[in-house]
C-alpha cells in the first residue's frame, strides 16, 4: 500500500529521480539490477521522506512469513514478534514477490489462496499454460 503526497513529490522533482533511476537500471548488468525494482526505485527516490506502514500492508511472500518470528532472521530485524505474529496470521494486502506458479511454492497457503481465487476467474488455464511454456 502507498500513499503520496503528491504536491510534494512533484515539488520535489521526484518524478524525474524515478525516470532517471528506470534509466540507470535498464542499462545494468542483469546481475546488478534492483532485485524489486518498482520498490527499489521508490525507497531510492524517496529516502528519508518515507513512513513505514505495519508488515501486514505489505506482506511479502519472499519475507519468510510462513516462519515463526524466532527462525525468521528477517522478521527480527525489521518487526516485533507481535508485529510479524499479526501479520502472519491476518495479512491484509498479501504482495507475491515470487511468482505464485512456481511449482516449489505451491504448497504455501498463500499460494494455495492465490490458486483458489484464479480458479474463479476463468484465467486458470492461461496462466497454467503460460507458466508450462517457460519451464
Amino acid at each position: 500500500m502507498i500513499f503520496m503526497n503528491l504536491k510534494k513529490l512533484r515539488d520535489d522533482n521526484i518524478p524525474k529521480k524515478f525516470e532517471n533511476l528506470v534509466t540507470k537500471n535498464n542499462n545494468l548488468p542483469k546481475n546488478k539490477k534492483f532485485k524489486f525494482s518498482d520498490q527499489d526505485i521508490l525507497n531510492i527516490s524517496c529516502f528519508n521522506n518515507i513512513k513505514t506502514l505495519p508488515f501486514k500492508y505489505n506482506a511479502m511472500t519472499h519475507a519468510d512469513i510462513n516462519n515463526d518470528y524466532k527462525d525468521s532472521e528477517y522478521a527480527q530485524s525489521a518487526f516485533t514478534q507481535q508485529d510479524w505474529d499479526e501479520s502472519r496470521n491476518n495479512p491484509l494486502i498479501v504482495h507475491f514477490t515470487i511468482k505464485p506458479f512456481e511449482k516449489n511454492k505451491k504448497q504455501d497457503k498463500y499460494f494455495k489462496q492465490w490458486w483458489e481465487t484464479v480458479s474463479k476467474t476463468g484465467f486458470q488455464e492461461e496462466i497454467l499454460k503460460k507458466y508450462d511454456s517457460n519451464q
